[in-house]
């Protein structure tokens, strides 16, 4: 049990640093994120809503199709 905890500890490292260095690149341009769109359900039906982050006020806000 305690080969196998080690082993994946192994793999996360691994895992971790590849993550790191295939968006080390990006760091160099920041953003900043002001909407997300979300959809919940399947591909015949659903609903859409969003967030919207008002900079102004520092508040995200909440906007659906309803």
């Amino acid at each position: 049990m305690a080969e196998h905890r080690h082993k994946l500890e192994q793999r996360l490292k691994v895992l971790e640093n590849e993550v790191n260095d295939a968006f080390k690149e990006y760091k160099n341009f920041p953003y900043y994120l002001h909407a997300i769109l979300i959809h919940d359900g399947n591909a015949e039906s659903g609903h859409y809503y969003t967030f919207i982050f008002d900079r102004v006020a520092n508040k995200w806000w909440r906007f659906n199709d309803f």
